[in-house]
Parts: structure tokens; C-alpha cells; sequence
């Protein structure tokens, strides 16, 4: 499916999609295998979400894209967890993982959703942190917790990553530490 071009799903196949199954779903994510706010209308996916009162309603993101606008969404339309896969405690292994991404900037995201949850009196969504372990990043795991706690994160999601070949990272791998890693 890499191969194929990129497609949006329109609002309308949306609305109509949850009409259909929704009032069935007891956890929707806005996350398959790609960037959720790279869609221009993500604010108004949750919207429509949370009129069928889904039990969980979660994204994965890399947290690059999250406006005021959309961390006001997820608030007040009752998203459950936002997760961010940051992958790194230290900005400069931050970006030898995350190539062209801006520490920075994330970081700011980050405490202005916070700072959203709180002025709108919410405890959620839940905040969680994704941190695929790999050679480069693994010895950081215990300040990549520290940071967590720091940021107001909820939980820490800690997980191998999988050598996919065509990545060409396989020595990356943690198995090949286990010591380490164990």
C-alpha cells in the first residue's frame, strides 16, 4: 500500500461510516500507519466521534502538527489519549532518529496542550509517550521517563522496533544487545 497514491477520507464517508458502525466501536483510532494530522479536517473526525460515545478514542502522532486548534478539539470533543512517539530523552538523539524533526517545537506542543487541558478544566485526553527502543536510544529510556512525568504524560510506552528490511536498520535492533535490553 506504500506504493499507492496518497487518499483522504472526506468528511461525508466519515459521517456515514460512524453512522453505520460507531454505536458498535468501543475503541476508534485515528492512527494506522500514518501522520493522522497531516489531515486537514482531524479536528472535525473527533467531532463527529464524539457524538457516538465511544468508549476510547485515540491518536498516535508524532506531535509535530498539533495546533491550539486541535489540542482544543481532542478536548473538548472527548478524545481519551493522545500518544506521542518522541523516541529519544535528549534533542540531538531526538533528531538522529527523527531526521528534520524540531525538538523544539514538539516540546512546545506538547506543554500548550497541557496548557489546554488545564485552562479547560480536563483531564484528558490522557497524554502517553511512545518510545520504540533501539540501539541509539535505549540507554535514555530512564530519563525518557523522568521527561515523561515532567511533561504530565499518564504512561509510558516502551516497545522493540521491528527491523523492517527496507529500512536497512536491522543492527539497530535491541535483540542484538539483550543484555542491555533484558
Amino acid at each position: 500500500h506504500y506504493k499507492q497514491p496518497l487518499q483522504r477520507m472526506s468528511l461525508e464517508v466519515f459521517e456515514d461510516l460512524a453512522a453505520d458502525i460507531f454505536w458498535h466501536v468501543h475503541a476508534l483510532s485515528f492512527t494506522y500507519g500514518a501522520e493522522p494530522l497531516l489531515h486537514p479536517e482531524f479536528s472535525h473526525f473527533v467531532e463527529i466521534a464524539s457524538r457516538y460515545r465511544i468508549p476510547k478514542i485515540y491518536a498516535v502522532t508524532n506531535g509535530t502538527l498539533l495546533t491550539d486548534a486541535v489540542a482544543r478539539a481532542m478536548v473538548t470533543h472527548g478524545m481519551h489519549v493522545l500518544a506521542v512517539s518522541i523516541d529519544a530523552a535528549r534533542p540531538e538523539t531526538y533528531r538522529q532518529i527523527r531526521v528534520g524533526g524540531d525538538w523544539d517545537r514538539l516540546m512546545h506542543n506538547l506543554r500548550v496542550f497541557q496548557r489546554i487541558k488545564h485552562e479547560l478544566g480536563s483531564q484528558k485526553p490522557h497524554l502517553e509517550l511512545n518510545f520504540v527502543m533501539m540501539k541509539t536510544n535505549i540507554r535514555e529510556l530512564p530519563e525518557f521517563v523522568d521527561m515523561a512525568a515532567q511533561l504530565g504524560a499518564k504512561a509510558v510506552n516502551a516497545t522493540h522496533m521491528v527491523p523492517f528490511k527496507a529500512l536497512g536498520i536491522k543492527d539497530e535492533s535491541c535483540s542484538l544487545d539483550r543484555e542491555t535490553t533484558n
